[in-house]
């Protein structure tokens, strides 16, 4: 994996109690990311929130991707 980010309302500081979390993942070529979900499962295990995992190549172009790039934050 190159990187794992946080990005949405936790990345941009206005999260409340009913935020989830939301992680973006790059990986190198052939990437799979099963394991994450692991960490994943064990971060809502903690926090009690929701916990999206999105890996980079998933993502379309688009509205959607334009702003996740601009919220993310380098874990």
């Amino acid at each position: 994996m190159k990187s794992a980010s946080l990005f949405g309302s936790y990345a941009r500081g206005d999260a409340d109690e009913d935020s989830d979390i939301d992680v973006l993942l790059v990986g190198n070529e052939g990437f799979r990311p099963l394991g994450i979900f692991g960490l994943a499962e064990e971060l809502h295990r903690q926090s009690g929130k929701a916990v999206d995992v999105y890996e980079q190549s998933e993502l379309s172009p688009g509205p959607f991707r334009d702003a996740v790039y601009k919220e993310l934050v380098l874990l």
